[in-house]
This record gives C-alpha cells, structure tokens and sequence, in this order.
C-alpha cells in the first residue's frame, strides 16, 4: 500500500515503514504538547 500525503504542492508516496517513522514522530509530538499543556 502507498499513501498520498499532501503538503502544499507537493506529494509524497510513503511506503508501510515511512508512515510508521511519520505517525511515531507525530504521537511523539503530540504527547509533547500534551505535557507541555498540563504543566
């Protein structure tokens, strides 16, 4: 499977392993943010 993701003009093809890399950084983040916000 490939998925599009869009950003801007441009589009990526990631593969199964770049969207695990892509979605581990963003879960990454977001739970950055979320310590961020309760302290």
């Amino acid at each position: 499977k490939n998925f599009i993701i869009l950003s801007g003009d441009e589009i990526h093809l990631l593969d199964d392993i770049e969207l695990k890399k892509v979605s581990t950084q963003l879960t990454y983040q977001l739970s950055l943010q979320q310590t961020d916000d309760v302290t």
